[in-house]
């Protein structure tokens, strides 16, 4: 996956899913969570970018 496709898909990700009281919200939000680490693992530059946006 290209930096800026990884970039745009971390802008768009609700990093507040946890405090959501719908279900589905907060299934969604930790599915995406979940996709974002695995496209993260193994790729160094996306590995950092990722720690830069959950801060």
């Amino acid at each position: 996956m290209k930096r800026n496709e990884y970039t745009a898909l971390l802008e768009n990700h609700d990093w507040s899913y946890q405090m959501s009281d719908d279900p589905k919200a907060y299934q969604r939000g930790r599915e995406e969570r979940e996709r974002l680490v695995a496209l993260a693992e193994g790729n160094p530059e996306l590995a950092k970018l990722l720690q830069r946006y959950r801060r």
